[in-house]
């Protein structure tokens, strides 16, 4: 908890230091949340805006409901930007316990190395902004760690959470219980037990039917994105405020290789847990890179979105065992996050 708090202020002052002088330096995204408080402002960016137009106003369906109404609910003491980072930050402090909570009984070390590769991913500064990938994470980490207890109860909640939470939440949370159910069963493994809180799932669509029909007025609209992953529509909240901005190129084409290098780590990583017959870890990033293709057409902000598959991060961890990639992660890892977030605080990440 310490490391997470002192690890974010760090990062904080740095995009706060830096952003003001890329201000005076390069054309920016000027669009701003919070422009008097410059300490929390570059934490709202991108994905941000439609996440505050979803909490403020009903008719969006480019974010899931669960986020948007914890914003809001959080909206009626604290201004609404302040209520996503608040609720963005919660959910983080919750992914890290859970986090620990399912690693520390395979190994105390690997608890230990697979919070500092969460926290210093190159893209998990997003995790503190204003979106709503920190609280599926919490979800999916949540039901991962309570099905490993045996706690079928706390399990079925999580997963309700990560449905209502994010389109890949209804699969993502179901279909790797049940292939590791089924490996498990033919070799009479210890996990041969049915995962008896995927039956929570159908009841978290049906809310999830009657939160579409409220929020805007289609009750297959969101059910239909976490079961068949179908495309958005419309522009983004940020394309309306922008779209008159070109693209900054560099930063367009640096993000394009970022992206496919997070396509190669997921598969690197879906491989070894397969091979380490971890077959619900390499099933559900196999499931979240699928349904990030599908539901974007294209692998563009792969590297944003990798937050989400958590097995990359206990890969990490593991491979972090080896002092030489150990020592390349802890020195590599901090500067590109560094980077990426003041690029994004300043306005020239297209996230």
């Amino acid at each position: 908890m310490r490391l997470l708090v002192l690890q974010r202020l760090a990062l904080c002052a740095c995009m706060v230091l830096a952003v003001g002088l890329l201000r005076h330096l390069a054309p920016t995204r000027d669009f701003s949340a919070l422009p008097g408080v410059p300490a929390l402002d570059p934490w709202l960016r991108g994905e941000s805006f439609d996440c505050l137009l979803a909490a403020s106003e009903r008719g969006s369906d480019r974010v899931f409901p669960l986020y948007p109404e914890l914003v809001g609910a959080f909206g009626h003491v604290l201004s609404v930007p302040v209520a996503a980072l608040v609720v963005s930050n919660l959910a983080l402090i919750a992914a890290v316990f859970a986090l620990q909570a399912l690693t520390a009984p395979e190994d105390a070390g690997l608890a230990r190395r697979s919070l500092l590769a969460l926290l210093f991913f190159p893209s998990s500064f997003l995790l503190s902004a204003g979106n709503d990938l920190a609280l599926f994470l919490a979800c999916a980490l949540g039901t991962f760690a309570a099905h490993r207890a045996r706690r079928e109860k706390l399990a079925a909640f999580c997963a309700a959470g990560g449905v209502l939470s994010h389109p890949i939440g209804a699969l993502g949370l179901s279909v790797p219980f049940l292939v590791e159910w089924l490996f498990e069963r033919r070799r009479g493994g210890e996990r041969s037990a049915f995962p008896r809180f995927v039956l929570a799932i159908p009841a978290a669509l049906l809310l999830l039917a009657a939160l579409s029909r409220i929020e805007i007025g289609d009750a297959l609209r969101f059910p239909l994105r976490a079961l068949a992953f179908t495309r958005l529509t419309g522009d983004s909240a940020l394309a309306r405020l922008g779209a008159d901005m070109p693209p900054i190129e560099l930063v367009t084409d640096y993000g394009v290789g970022l992206d496919w290098a997070a396509i190669a780590l997921t598969a690197a990583v879906a491989v070894h847990c397969s091979r380490r017959q971890e077959y619900a870890y390499a099933s559900f990033c196999a499931l979240a890179l699928l349904g990030h293709l599908l539901l974007h057409a294209s692998p563009a902000r792969w590297f944003e979105n990798v937050n989400l598959a958590f097995p990359v991060f206990v890969a990490l961890g593991r491979w972090c065992a080896w002092p030489l990639a150990g020592r390349a992660y802890a020195v590599a890892a901090p500067m590109l996050q560094v980077t990426c977030a003041v690029l994004f605080g300043a306005g020239l990440w297209a996230v």
